[in-house]
């Protein structure tokens, strides 16, 4: 079981909680981090005990089998430990993951949950309760409870149930009030009139929005944060409130030192050995001596499982020495040919024509060539909702022959 824990001002804290497996000796400490490794425990029902500075707090698991693969994310607020996500894979490959849809691909059919790709494919049991969901009614922000069969880093979904008591498209409450925990990226704009993303949900600032734990000047890629705010038509979060998490250390500096990072690769930019992405909020460089293990640097697309073996900077960024890509399929590419994309656009860099950036977790490149719809390509930003065609070129990037802003 892997598990990582995450919370308000959490921050070097993490050093001193403990977890504890239930009616047995096995128990862990947790990194700095927040990250935690239990081997060798039971099966059935297992509850998870987290003790610590102000903390006793039990979650139960259950359904626990021999030789089964568990990841859960663990969300402390205050004295209180709640699951946020979690995947359970059995040792014939069947799926089951719970969390929130992070982002979505309604022409692919396709959502993301934590670092899980997920396929629903057409005919799939969508239900909220005993009311069948239609896919494409489906929304970032919604909690889902998923069973599925996993082939490498993709799970099918077999069935899907809505978990939000008031049905798709509202995890949030009446009003349309938010909030959102998680890592800063895709940070972009000046202050007070910034614009970032929260586990893929867009998020923009003004004059009204008030920072808390560090003034907006502060904010950079990664930081830790939690948001409040009002959903808007288009689905960005207008911000009333952003809080940085931990106010120690100069307002949540990352701690300087040796750093391990499992996860989804995500962001990808740069030319290889000099390429940049994120791992789990954290931002990663490697360089002309990192190291490439279970394939070149070349291989590497958004949303392969990798470990990142570093060194923290002082601007938080992971210096890489090593880059595993787990899952020995390497030649296993993304199909060439065409492809059309939807949702909300991230990562964007370069200058017009020549632009790229990641929709629904591809990398997406538009040149000359490029035909914009709904908007000049100077008015594209991080958060637009856009939908983009073109064709998948041989190293996984779409090379885009339209796109489309969408109001």
């Amino acid at each position: 079981m892997i598990g990582n824990v995450s919370g308000t001002r959490l921050g070097a804290a993490a050093t001193g909680l403990t977890v504890t497996v239930v009616g047995t000796t096995v128990s862990v400490s947790v990194d700095s981090s927040g990250q935690f490794t239990l081997r060798n425990t039971p099966t059935g029902q297992v509850q998870l005990r987290f003790t610590g500075p102000g903390l006793d707090a039990v979650v139960t698991i259950e359904g626990v089998g021999d030789h089964d693969e568990i990841r859960i994310t663990i969300r402390v607020s205050g004295g209180a430990a709640e699951i946020e996500d979690h995947r359970h894979e059995s040792p014939d490959h069947r799926v089951e993951i719970e969390g929130r849809i992070t982002d979505i691909d309604l022409a692919g059919r396709t959502l993301r949950v934590a670092d899980a790709v997920i396929n629903v494919p057409a005919g799939t049991t969508i239900r909220h309760g005993g009311t069948p969901v239609d896919f494409s009614s489906l929304h970032v922000g919604d909690r889902v409870h998923i069973k599925g069969a996993a082939t490498g880093p993709t799970v099918t979904a077999s069935e899907v149930n809505l978990q939000n008591p008031s049905g798709p498209g509202k995890p949030d409450d009446a009003a349309g009030r938010v909030e959102l925990k998680g890592a800063i990226a895709d940070l972009a704009g000046a202050c007070p009139s910034i614009s970032f993303a929260i586990s893929g949900s867009p998020v923009a600032t003004n004059a009204a929005t008030q920072f808390e734990g560090g003034a907006c000047n502060t904010l950079k890629n990664g930081d830790k944060v939690e948001v409040k705010g009002t959903r808007q038509s288009n689905g960005t979060v207008l911000a009333s409130e952003v809080e940085k998490e931990d106010d120690d250390d100069d307002d949540n500096e990352h701690e300087v030192g040796e750093v391990e990072l499992k996860g989804a690769l995500a962001g990808l930019s740069g030319t290889c050995p000099s390429i940049a992405f994120t791992v789990s909020g954290s931002s990663v460089a490697a360089n002309g001596s990192t190291k490439f293990e279970g394939g070149a640097c070349s291989t590497l697309k958004n949303g392969d499982k990798v470990e990142v073996e570093g060194t923290r900077q002082s601007n938080g960024t992971v210096l890489a020495s090593e880059i595993e890509k787990e899952d020995g399929d390497d030649d296993k590419k993304p199909a060439a040919g065409p492809v059309e994309l939807k949702g909300a656009l991230g990562g964007l860099s370069g200058t017009c024509p020549s632009i790229a950036f990641t929709v629904s977790g591809s990398s997406v490149a538009a040149n000359g060539s490029t035909k914009f719809e709904g908007g000049a390509c100077s008015t594209l930003k991080n958060g637009d909702k856009v939908e983009v065609e073109g064709t998948r070129q041989s190293n996984g990037t779409v090379l885009a022959s339209q796109i489309e802003k969408k109001k």
